[in-house]
C-alpha cells in the first residue's frame, strides 16, 4: 500500500500501519493502556445500532478481549 500511496499523488504521502504485526489481543492490551475508550471502537462488518455479535470481526473481537484479559465493553445484539 505503501508504494501504491507513493505514485497516486504528486504530494509525498506514506502508509503507516503500525500496528500489523500485532496480535488483536496486543492491541487492547495497549489500548488500555492509553485509556482508550474501547466501548466507543466499532469492528462489525453488519452495521446497525449495534455490533451483530456473529460476523467475523465481532467473533474475533471477543477473542481479543478474552485472550487479553480485559472486559469487552461492547454491546453485541447476539
Amino acid at each position: 500500500m505503501h508504494a501504491a500511496a507513493r505514485v497516486c499523488d504528486a504530494r509525498p504521502l506514506a502508509v503507516l500501519a503500525p500496528f500489523v504485526t500485532w496480535s488483536k489481543a496486543a492491541i487492547v492490551r495497549r489500548a488500555v493502556e492509553l485509556g482508550v475508550p474501547l466501548g466507543r471502537t466499532w469492528s462489525c462488518y453488519a452495521g446497525g445500532p449495534s455490533h451483530c455479535g456473529r460476523c467475523g470481526t465481532c467473533f474475533d473481537r471477543r477473542a481479543a478481549f478474552a485472550e487479553a484479559g480485559v472486559a469487552d465493553p461492547t454491546g453485541y445484539a447476539a
